[in-house]
C-alpha cells in the first residue's frame, strides 16, 4: 500500500498456520509489517504480531530506525537498541520479486536479505531457481517458479511464484 501524502510504502504479510494436535485445532497469524520511505528506499519501522487461538495469547514486537540503530519494542514493553544493518531496504526487500519477473534460469541464485522484526537483526541467505513449469491455476496457464531458500535460521524453505512474483506456496523443511 503506498502512501504518496507521506511517500511511503507500507508492505503487510500474513502467514496463517492451521493445525490439530490430539483432536485439538489451533491457528496461529503472524502478521509482520514494514514501512519503507520512497524517496530514499530505507526502512523505518516494523511490528510483527503473533496471536495464538490455544490461549488467546497475543504477542506485538516493534521496531524503528532512528540515527543508525534499530530500537526494537519486545511484547512485555522492554526496548533494545541494536547497530543497524543498512543492507535491508527496499530494494533488498523487493529483489526476489524483481527476480522472479526477470524470467531467470534454472540454477541461478540471488543474495537475499530479510529483517526479523522481534530482534532487529537482518539475516542474509540465498534464492536458488529450481524448477520453473507452466501450469494451470485458477483455470489459466501459469509460469510457476519453485525457488529453494537458504535461511541462516529457518534452514532451507522450498517457495512457489507466479511470474509476477507473488508467492503462492511455502514450505520450511523437506516435508
Amino acid at each position: 500500500e503506498k502512501d504518496s501524502e507521506q511517500n511511503l510504502l507500507n508492505e503487510t504479510l500474513k502467514f496463517v498456520l492451521k493445525k490439530e494436535e490430539e483432536n485439538k485445532k489451533f491457528t496461529n497469524i503472524r502478521t509482520i509489517k514494514q514501512q519503507f520511505s520512497l524517496s530514499t528506499g530505507e526502512l523505518k519501522k516494523c511490528s510483527e504480531k503473533e496471536a495464538e487461538s490455544e490461549g488467546n495469547v497475543e504477542s506485538l514486537s516493534q521496531a524503528e530506525i532512528l540515527d543508525g540503530v534499530i530500537v526494537v519494542k519486545s511484547p512485555s514493553g522492554n526496548k533494545t537498541t541494536v547497530p543497524w544493518d543498512t543492507n535491508f531496504n527496499l530494494e533488498t526487500y523487493s529483489s526476489a520479486i524483481k527476480w522472479i519477473r526477470s524470467n531467470p534460469k534454472i540454477g541461478s541464485s540471488l543474495q537475499i536479505y530479510d529483517l526479523d522484526c522481534t530482534t532487529g537483526k537482518v539475516e542474509s541467505g540465498e534464492a536458488t531457481l529450481i524448477e520453473a513449469k507452466q501450469k494451470l491455476l485458477s483455470g489459466k496457464k501459469e509460469r510457476i517458479y519453485k525457488v529453494r531458500l537458504k535461511h541462516e535460521t529457518l534452514g532451507e524453505i522450498y517457495s512457489s511464484f507466479t511470474s509476477d512474483g507473488i508467492e503462492i506456496t511455502m514450505s520450511l523443511g523437506s516435508f
